[in-house]
């Protein structure tokens, strides 16, 4: 009987053991109904991702009304895999818009992937994976010698221009008849790129299939580093727009800073026509051809606006809305004037002689002409140097002024109380000073009485080292101005 139970507790023991290890094979790596999951979750971020079915190997995906179908294997890191076919006669439209879904599509797959790893999609890497891939790889393109002059066509994209290599030229118009002579240029090798930089979870690589001289195939792979550490990309949205942004724009070397809050709405307006633009960052967006924004989160974007003849650039920032988000207007003919003084401090106190600074924060901060003009109202009671320092003299109140002198004619007014005791020519020490102070020193002047170095530091009013009747006399002056 005890054998028979001894043999009832190994079988259990190793089913148990069997199962406890199965679980965890499952529990580590990602299977279809976690892929599933995990685009259904997308569709709640993203109405315009929708999962039709989910096959062993592939993905029928509806994406901005159209279906797509993406290979899939998640045997090991898991892979996406997505082709599009060229053909000679494509447009330079056709063709490009078919490239941005050769990197957003198998996209999707990672995003999900991140998703199921409990990466929130709006703050992490797998929201900006299309436009940081999209970018990547057209910054490989642009590094060769191999442009699309877009010239005779009326395209938005960003597409350098070297009109003086007319070897490598393909004009948009010819783009049709020329598409395969580019495509074999571009990707006579194979395109990869990863995030290996970061945290390592990605790389794609995007490869030419030939299939005769006028039609072959680009096939984008999609590889996913399952062990890489998703958790870090909490909070990477940040840094990931920054990547996106034209490093030689700054907030200190723009022609135009441009600050609003979380849905606010920017005019521009120009007295000359404005043409156009190109901006990064998706913390905005640019309509009516880039004369209104729309701040849609907090970050920073960068750009160029095309007005007239001219480019100008500009940098945005972007912060949270403290609930004050009336619409304003941006004035694009003062390039760099001050639109804005921040006073740390609009009230001032003194009760001793010690000295105050005036702290002043100018928007923007690439403004031109940063001088400004510091006023009294009362030099009696204090007087404010042409750096901003307040003394005080006297008690009482005054006025001080803060006026910028680019011609914004933006101003600022702070207030300065002073109630210092009365030191100079006070005598007798009693905190005032009346004609009793003015009869004691005048007797101590006449009968040449001592003076001690106390009093003399109250009475030498003029501060020449000497006490004598033109002290007195200013003494005097001081008691009747009061």
């Amino acid at each position: 009987m005890k054998k028979i139970f001894l043999k009832i507790m190994i079988i259990f023991t190793i089913c148990f053991m069997i199962n406890f290890i199965t679980d965890n094979i499952f529990a580590s790596k990602i299977i279809k109904d976690d892929l599933n999951n995990s685009l259904k979750k997308l569709n709640e971020f993203d109405k315009d991702i929708n999962c039709i079915s989910l096959t062993e190997d592939t993905i029928n995906l509806k994406y901005y009304n159209n279906n797509y179908i993406i290979k899939y294997d998640l045997n090991g890191n898991p892979k996406f895999e997505f082709t599009i076919d060229v053909k000679k006669g494509m447009s330079y439209n056709e063709f490009f818009g078919e490239l941005e879904n050769l990197v957003e599509i198998p996209g999707i797959g990672y995003t999900s992937i991140a998703s199921y790893y409990g990466v929130e999609v709006e703050d992490s890497l797998s929201y900006y994976f299309y436009n940081y891939l999209i970018e990547s790889l057209k910054q490989a393109s642009e590094e060769k010698n191999y442009y699309v002059i877009i010239d005779d066509v009326n395209v938005s994209d960003d597409v350098k221009i070297d009109k003086n290599t007319d070897k490598y030229t393909i004009y948009a118009s010819e783009f049709g008849e020329r598409i395969m002579e580019y495509v074999n240029y571009e990707f006579e090798q194979p395109q990869i790129i990863s995030d290996v930089d970061e945290i390592n979870s990605y790389n794609l690589k995007v490869e030419k299939i030939p299939v005769t001289d006028e039609y072959c195939k680009l096939v984008a792979t999609l590889n996913v580093n399952e062990n890489a550490d998703f958790s870090s990309l909490k909070g990477f949205t940040e840094k990931m727009e920054e990547k996106l942004l034209i490093q030689d724009i700054t907030e200190d070397n723009a022609d135009y800073l441009i600050e609003l809050k979380v849905g606010q709405v920017c005019n521009l307006i120009s007295k000359e026509e404005i043409n156009g633009y190109s901006m990064y960052g998706s913390c905005v967006e640019l309509i009516n051809n880039g004369t209104v924004i729309n701040a849609l989160k907090k970050g920073k974007a960068n750009g160029i606006l095309y007005i007239g003849d001219n480019e100008k650039t500009v940098y945005i920032i972007v912060k949270e809305s403290d609930g004050n988000i009336e619409p304003i207007t941006f004035d694009l003919d003062k390039i760099n004037v001050i639109t804005d003084l921040s006073i740390s401090k609009l009230n001032y106190s003194f009760d001793n002689k010690k000295s105050q600074k005036i702290e002043v924060n100018i928007t923007p901060k690439n403004a031109k002409n940063k001088n400004l003009k510091f006023t009294s109202d009362n030099t009696k009671v204090a007087v404010v140097s042409s750096s901003g320092i307040i003394s005080p003299i006297s008690e009482g109140k005054c006025n001080i002024t803060v006026k910028t002198q680019d011609g914004s004619n933006i101003q600022k007014n702070i207030t300065v109380n002073v109630s210092l005791p009365y030191t100079t020519g006070d005598i007798d020490g009693n905190n005032k000073l009346d004609v009793t102070d003015a009869y004691q020193l005048l007797t101590k002047i006449s009968k040449s009485r001592s003076i001690s170095n106390d009093e003399k530091e109250k009475v030498d009013i003029n501060e020449d080292g000497n006490v004598d009747v033109t002290d007195a006399y200013l003494q005097l002056k001081l008691i009747s101005e009061m």
